[in-house]
């Protein structure tokens, strides 16, 4: 039998082995309890965090492409089919979408609303997810050869449009870039063109209060624009490639005259905040841990007094200082992973009946894009918290571990 092996053998007796004072007993359960409850609090507080993470980024990734290239100056610039085929020659660019961007004054009936229309072009579905988020109407940027308008919900409720029975149309005003102001006729100054809506999309309400999706050539009529005229364009990538990989080497071949943003530098402080809040909460959970942990030390503490006897007949076999104090490590670590594991199995167990059944609901308004906390379980936070339970237990085990390995010479000093 190999030293570590004889470690365990020695630390899991000790564990399950008959002790004269029932008090270890009570501590040690409740060292494997405390470091259970702390484990599946921490599984369960990342896994919302991962959740509302990971819906944060579907709901964005609608509108949010995987890289976005934009003009360094100006809100516009021109984009040619030649530039088109330049870009989707690169490497790991599957399609290309433009899109002409302004904030509008749009009028219906006797309602009006100041909005940010985008117009799109006929590839746009295949680089955004809008399609899907359709709640009202069809899809149609285009009907019968007649421009169409697809109104965010917010948009949609403040206009007071019901798209299913609407026989007026979406009047959009918007400055003339070319025209001069008269005070004779005001009117010239703005130009003016209608659009029939066609559908209501539903996202979250940031994007469902401003947004109204029309053709990019009837908005690029609108503002006087010619045909190459655009505000962004937004790129999708081919399964399984890097957006940063493809955005560095998208940024290598262009000008300093573009700016090339991946979905995460979009919103980076979004992203970073929500990273941050995580971590946070981590470390606010890690000192429940080690709290917890200080019953390890109490009850190998008292566990050491239990087993003087065998320590001195393991010393008496020819057992180093380094064998006894690793056996009560190990003790330790046993005590904190068995508790580890049970919490973490609960903590699996609560994670899926939320995702079935959705047991903690957030709201009764319904107001929310989700009824329910979302959860979502990662690998790397169960490593994490395993590194995490396994330092901490070794640090307080390591006092009364140590204080074993000392036993024979405090009895000689005495």
């Amino acid at each position: 039998m190999n030293n570590f092996s004889f470690i365990l053998k020695i630390a899991g007796r000790y564990l399950y082995s008959k002790k004269s004072s029932n008090a270890v007993n009570i501590l040690t359960a409740i060292s494997m309890k405390g470091m259970g409850i702390g484990v599946m609090a921490l599984v369960l507080v990342l896994s919302v965090f991962n959740g509302f993470e990971s819906l944060v980024k579907q709901l964005y990734g609608v509108l949010d492409p995987e890289i976005r290239i934009t003009a360094a100056e100006g809100k516009v610039f021109e984009f040619t089919d030649e530039d088109y085929e330049f870009i989707k020659s690169v490497n790991g660019v599957e399609e290309i979408s433009m899109f002409l961007e302004e904030r509008v004054l749009v009028r219906y009936r006797d309602e009006e609303y100041l909005a940010l229309v985008r117009g799109v072009d006929s590839r746009y579905e295949k680089v955004s997810d809008l399609k899907n988020y359709i709640v009202r109407g069809e899809y149609a940027l285009m009907d019968m050869g007649a421009p169409r308008a697809i109104l965010g919900a917010g948009v949609q409720r403040a206009l007071n449009i019901q798209v299913e029975q609407s026989f007026h149309n979406l009047v959009l005003y918007v400055p003339n870039r070319t025209g001069r102001i008269s005070s004779i006729n005001p009117d010239q100054a703005f130009n003016r063109r209608t659009i029939a809506p066609s559908s209501v999309f539903s996202i979250q309400q940031e994007f469902d209060n401003q947004y109204i999706f029309v053709p990019v050539t009837f908005m690029q009529e609108v503002l006087n624009y010619n045909e190459k005229t655009v505000t962004a364009l937004d790129i999708k990538l081919i399964s399984g490639y890097n957006q940063n990989r493809v955005a560095n080497q998208l940024r290598q071949l262009l000008s300093d005259e573009y700016v090339v943003q991946t979905r995460y530098q979009l919103n980076e402080t979004l992203y970073s905040i929500m990273q941050t809040e995580k971590w946070v909460v981590y470390a606010i959970l890690t000192l429940i841990l080690i709290i917890a942990a200080f019953n390890i030390v109490g009850s190998l503490s008292m566990l050491v007094l239990e087993k003087k006897h065998d320590i001195a007949i393991l010393q008496a076999m020819g057992a180093t200082p380094n064998t006894i104090r690793n056996i009560f490590i190990a003790e330790g670590l046993i005590i904190s992973l068995g508790g580890a594991l049970a919490g973490s199995l609960l903590a699996i167990l609560i994670a899926f009946a939320q995702i079935h059944f959705e047991l903690i609901k957030i709201s009764s308004s319904g107001s929310f894009v989700v009824s329910a906390y979302p959860v979502e379980l990662q690998l790397l936070d169960f490593v994490l918290i395993s590194v995490t339970v396994i330092f901490i237990s070794i640090l307080a085990s390591w006092f009364p571990a140590v204080r074993a390995s000392r036993m024979k010479n405090l009895a000689k000093a005495e």
